[in-house]
This record gives structure tokens, sequence and C-alpha cells, in this order.
């Protein structure tokens, strides 16, 4: 979708800068050709921004930055990208503010360090992969997730720079820290509008409110857990019930005395909890020492 210029071209400055009717539009026809929920579209639309923004960057770097004269550029351009557009995007890409950006960009992005290994396979993806290897199935925190994605999955060796970083932060976790403090005292607090180790379209506002939806169902499922305890506690009490109505009225056909009958009573149900206690730590049957009387 973002290198399909029948659905937008490059002629765009920035992501920004693209019409929210256009953006619509690629959401639309997105949808009709797969089955995606709602809450999955700041996701797939920023796959899609990513797309275009590479291929914007590609073309920029074989068709134009290659060639030393516009008649060059003019005659070795891409063919998918109509020439009346491809010499606009030219004489943009040539202003020399525009060239000026462009250079302090790429100065930056080869001063990044500590580059994750995974290639293509998000950041979300390793984080759920390995909630499903913990034990518990806890989020992993942002150290687990630095360390996993830049040692890679084929062991190659660690560049000094990142393995002195991953140093770092476990010393800051045997010294005592958290991981989220080890994480801060190493890199620093968080810019505006990302997390890091989280992935794309993660803010430290949906980061707290995913953590707060998750302690609501946390709560909900303890509370479920103990309604349930509840209830079964109170069908053992309405069968206690039941049993000494049932022993009362068969005692006194046989004439025993009632003193003697909630004696008996009182003895099945001290049976009754110690056979409880022992099916609670993992017994599914009572052993013989403690079985009801018969």
């Amino acid at each position: 979708m973002g290198r399909n210029s029948d659905f937008i071209t490059l002629m765009y400055t920035s992501w920004k800068a693209v019409p929210l009717k256009v953006k619509k539009r690629i959401w639309k026809y997105i949808n009709s050709k797969f089955i995606l929920p709602k809450e999955g579209k700041g996701w797939v639309m920023t796959g899609v921004r990513e797309a275009w923004k590479g291929y914007k960057t590609r073309i920029k770097g074989k068709h134009f930055e290659r060639y030393n004269n516009i008649e060059d550029m003019l005659k070795n351009r891409p063919l998918d990208i109509p020439e009346v557009q491809f010499q606009k995007l030219i004489a943009y890409w040539s202003i020399p503010s525009v060239k000026a950006l462009s250079r302090l960009n790429s100065e930056n992005r080869k001063k990044q360090q500590h580059q994750h290994r995974m290639g293509p396979i998000s950041f979300a993806r390793v984080r759920n992969e390995m909630r499903e290897m913990n034990e518990n199935k806890e989020d992993p925190s942002q150290v687990d997730v630095f360390v996993a994605t830049r040692t890679g999955r084929k062991g190659k060796e660690l560049d000094s720079g990142t393995q002195a970083v991953i140093d770092k932060l476990k010393s800051h976790q045997e010294a005592g820290d958290t991981s989220e403090k080890a994480f801060t005292a190493v890199f620093g607090k968080e810019q505006p509008g990302r997390v890091r180790c989280y992935g794309r379209t993660i803010t430290k506002i949906s980061l707290q409110k995913e953590r707060e939806i998750a302690k609501i169902k946390q709560q909900h499922a303890e509370t479920i857990s103990s309604m349930k305890t509840e209830l079964h506690e109170t069908k053992d009490r309405v069968q206690s019930l039941e049993d000494l109505v049932k022993l009362l009225l068969q005692q006194s056909s046989l004439g025993t005395n009632i003193d003697e009958a909630l004696s008996l009573l009182r003895a099945k149900e001290s049976t009754h909890d110690i056979n409880s206690k022992q099916c609670s730590n993992g017994n599914d049957r009572p052993s013989s020492s403690t079985r009801d009387p018969k």
C-alpha cells in the first residue's frame, strides 16, 4: 500500500502532510481485503507509513542522489512514478534547506547505537513470545526485551558498546534496582510519543491504559475466584444442614436421644473438615483414617 501510487504518491513532504481522506481510503481498502479489528488500525497504518517512507528513501537514493544532473535523473527515473511527479520530487529534493535537513538526518542515523538484531520481526511479537515463555505469563521488562533483541537469535558476538550497556543494566539490577529503574538509569527518561522496547504505536499513555486494563482483569478474576470459593462453602453448609435433618429424623425414628444424634453429627462434620483440607492441599481422596464412619 505504501508503495502504490494509486493510493498515495511520494509528493507529500511527510506522513503528517498526507490528507486524512487518503489515509481513510487506504484503511477502507485494507479492510476490504482482510478482517481486522478497529484496535489494529494504529498498528496497520504505522506499517503503511513505514513502507511509504522506506520506499521514498530508496527512490531518492537510487534515482536522485546517484546522479549529478537532472537529465540523468529523468533518464533513469523509476517507471512506476509518472515523469511529472518525479520532476516535482527532484525540484523538492534540490532545495538547499531540504538537502541540509537530509544530511543532518543522515548524520544522526549514523550516530545511533545498539541497533536491534530482529530484522523484520516486530517488538510486539518478541514481547508476546517472551510473555508466553514466562512461567507466570508476566510481561517482559524493558531490560529483558533490550537484551533479547540485541543478542538476536543467531548467537553472534555483540559489539563492545552494546555489551557494555548490557553489563551496566545487569549491574544496576544486581545492586537492587528494579528493571524500570535500571533502564532509566542507563538510557534516561522516555521521550514524549514513544516507549522504548515496546514497538511501534506504543506510547506512555497507551501503555498506562493497558496496565490499568490488565489490573482490572486481574481484580475481576480474583473476585470470580473468591465468589466460587464462597459458593462452594455455602453448598457445603447447606449439605451439612441437610445431613443434620436426615440424621435427626433417622435417629428420632429409632428412638435415639437428640443429644446423641448431635454428637454423631459433630463427629461427621469434623471428619468432613479434615477431608476438605486434604483435598485443598492436592489430595483427591481422604486417607483411610479420616473417612466418614459407615
